[in-house]
């Protein structure tokens, strides 16, 4: 295939197809884990035969990458405890609902984890008060409700200045850098993103840094500062590799990824994309394997293979409406209207502009009148 031939007929359209990233936290929340395992082990103690056993196999479960096993496990041992041990059950539900977070099953990880905060303002653990208030907003997120994620993390910041939960108020600065950026607002996000890797490195917590750099890394990469963000994102997978942080790995490798295709290096974006589908599916990340798709599908598209492009971009969507992310929806129907228009197709073009539209107008997307425009102009064409 001689990619030299076909590039300026793509390079008027590559700049259009939006890339998708996985949540900037696609990891974030798996900075909570090292605090609920830490916290389980403390109540083994304490705990009835028959919750130890279901704890037991839901860690074996965890070790397999079995997430959704694990966590009915968890919840199972939530049930079998009895009055009396309200900190045991929180702790479960808590480790449940981000098994379930983890591949992307919103609505049972929301319940888990309304159930455990509901527990822990009981007994008044205010830090896990605030760990639960991140989680909960993290799926408003995914989800577009912005206003209902910014209610959580607003409360969940509060608490962690009121306890001097330095740790805690990185992890909400990150996420408030998450909601920011989701909004446009590259500057805010990147200043609490700075605050965020002052802290992690101020506190030693190597996770967060990770989170932190990977975070700002991607905010460079919006600004078109491709270099910078390569920085960013090289020394966030060095630090996942150390910590045998999977999650993490795919994720940098990912972002990696699209700064290759940005800077037309195809062969080099694929392989690391190839690299973090590979991890993605082995730890069952239905979220990070769409976002790592659409990656594939852009470097398809730079390539000239465009029914090769829209085919990954379709199974992405597909993820994206089966798991709920909504802005991972508008943003597919987006991309694959764009491969049809360039091929001609303006009906299929229309269809999924349309529907980028009215994802966007529900999601109060930046990007919403650009994608209006493009939809009118593409109706007038139809007539």
């Amino acid at each position: 295939m001689n990619i030299d031939k076909k590039q300026e007929k793509n390079d008027r359209t590559k700049r259009k197809v939006r890339l998708l990233q996985p949540n900037l936290l696609i990891g974030l929340f798996f900075m909570v884990m090292s605090l609920l395992i830490g916290g389980i082990m403390i109540y083994r103690a304490v705990q009835p035969s028959e919750a130890e056993h279901f704890v037991q196999q839901a860690q074996q479960q965890r070790i397999q990458h079995c997430y959704a096993e694990a966590a009915e496990l968890y919840q199972k041992a939530a049930d079998a405890l009895t009055d009396g041990h309200a900190a045991e059950q929180a702790g479960y539900l808590n480790a449940a609902g981000y098994d379930l977070l983890r591949i992307a099953r919103y609505d049972e990880a929301l319940k888990c984890f309304e159930q455990s905060l509901a527990l822990y303002r009981v007994i008044g653990d205010r830090k896990k008060e605030r760990e639960l208030l991140n989680n909960i907003s993290m799926i408003y997120r995914a989800r577009g409700v912005y206003d209902q994620a910014l209610s959580y993390l607003e409360q969940s910041l509060l608490v962690c200045r009121e306890i001097g939960d330095e740790q805690g108020v990185g992890m909400t600065l990150n996420n408030l850098a998450t909601l920011a950026l989701a909004k446009g607002d590259k500057q805010k996000a990147l200043g609490y993103l700075e605050q965020s890797l002052d802290l992690s490195r101020k506190t030693g917590d190597r996770e967060a840094e990770g989170i932190a750099l990977s975070n700002i890394g991607l905010v460079h990469h919006k600004q078109g500062d491709h270099t910078a963000a390569l920085r960013y994102y090289k020394q966030s997978l060095a630090i996942s590799r150390e910590r045998q942080d999977k999650h993490e790995e795919a994720s940098a490798l990912n972002n990696i990824s699209a700064i290759y295709w940005a800077q037309g290096k195809l062969e080099d974006a694929l392989d690391s994309s190839r690299q973090s589908l590979t991890i993605t599916k082995e730890i069952g990340n239905r979220q990070g394997e769409g976002a790592i798709l659409n990656t594939i599908g852009a470097i398809w598209h730079a390539q000239g293979h465009i029914d090769t492009a829209i085919s990954y971009h379709v199974q992405a969507l597909k993820i994206a409406e089966e798991i709920g992310a909504k802005a991972e929806e508008a943003g597919g129907n987006w991309n694959i209207g764009w491969l049809y228009e360039s091929q001609g197709d303006l009906t299929q073009a229309e269809s999924y502009f349309s529907r980028a539209v009215e994802l966007g107008e529900e999601l109060e997307e930046p990007s919403l009148e650009e994608w209006r425009k493009k939809l009118k102009e593409v109706r007038a064409k139809l007539r």
